[in-house]
């Protein structure tokens, strides 16, 4: 890792003005505050209820289009993420399961950000039809970051690899046929900053890896 400057079109600038600053520590306050809401209620749900929207358990892999977000809400690159997903029913159509995933953000020519997070969620779901359901859900993450900066016709090149903690909000719509899933999601995720690339660039409010994510699953549910 070097001094001297950076020459990306990402990292061109090291004044970075300062974007939502409170707001984006309130936002993230507010967000940890609903998931661990959430949490705390799928434990606390009655196991008696039979009623299973998705099924006993439902298994699903996931294709879809993630946009990186860093320094909050500043859409800055976007790329491709494979997720898989399990789910077990609690009871009263809570389930509670987890998620693991590749993916990132591809910036052009010079910069690539790519994300693994590891995830416990909790969902409610919601049976619209014998044939379809919705649910909502979140939960809490603790994610692999790395941010690798490639300038190409200089010697100016690093990488910075961490764990960060994180938390998301999520909603699912599913099409049943038979034990076959197939489906769409949601999913918003915000992360803490990851101190050493924001000691790198030097950006004013730190550099998270919050994310956006829309894409097609597809699996199976057990009765």
């Amino acid at each position: 890792m070097t001094g001297a400057p950076i020459s990306s079109n990402l990292l061109q600038d090291k004044k970075i003005a300062p974007t939502h600053g409170k707001g984006d520590k309130t936002v993230k306050n507010i967000t940890v505050a609903l998931i661990c809401t959430l949490l705390i209620l799928t434990a606390t749900t009655a196991l008696a209820q039979k009623e299973r929207a998705i099924g006993k358990s439902h298994y699903t892999a996931e294709l879809a289009v993630m946009f990186m977000q860093h320094r909050t809400f500043e859409t800055d690159d976007g790329g491709v993420y494979l997720g898989l997903a399990g789910y077990g029913h609690l009871g009263n159509n809570w389930y509670l399961g987890g998620e693991i995933g590749v993916g990132g953000g591809f910036g052009i020519l010079s910069d690539e950000s790519t994300f693994n997070p590891i995830e416990l969620n909790a969902k409610k779901a919601f049976p619209l039809s014998e044939s379809w359901a919705v649910d909502i859900g979140g939960g809490l993450s603790y994610n692999r970051v790395k941010f690798s900066h490639d300038s190409w016709f200089t010697d100016n090149d690093w990488e910075v690899s961490d764990w960060v903690f994180g938390g998301q909000l999520m909603g699912d719509l599913y099409f049943k046929a038979g034990n076959f899933l197939i489906g769409l999601k949601l999913k918003y995720q915000l992360t803490a900053d990851v101190p050493d690339v924001a000691a790198e660039i030097s950006p004013i409010e730190g550099w998270d890896y919050s994310n956006f994510k829309i894409g097609l699953q597809i699996g199976f549910l057990a009765q």
